[in-house]
């Protein structure tokens, strides 16, 4: 199973880590868009952390980004996206959660 979260604000990384982890214990894909306020959330550690070292996938809106002077802060390796990865992100999961 494929799960989607779309994050728009940056007020809980630790319910949106809680929610990466128990999807991938339980053997979830899971998938991460952040847009808006929630592209700060990619430069959070323990999302930094999963988005190297799991089955996570996690693109920022590169829009969001720039809007906010955080591009250049970015992890190496961090996928940078536009609204269509948000779009495909629903088209293609089992379930999506928008945080």
């Amino acid at each position: 199973m494929v799960i989607g979260i779309i994050v728009t604000s940056d007020r809980y990384p630790q319910h949106v880590v809680g929610l990466v982890r128990a999807a991938l214990n339980r053997g979830h894909r899971v998938r991460v868009f952040a847009t808006d306020e929630g592209v700060r959330l990619a430069l959070y550690p323990d999302l930094v952390s999963l988005n190297e070292d799991t089955a996570m996938d996690l693109i920022y809106c590169l829009h969001s980004a720039k809007q906010r002077g955080l591009v250049d802060s970015m992890p190496e390796g961090m996928q940078s996206g536009s609204q269509y990865n948000n779009a495909k992100l629903i088209q293609t999961s089992d379930r999506v959660i928008t945080v």
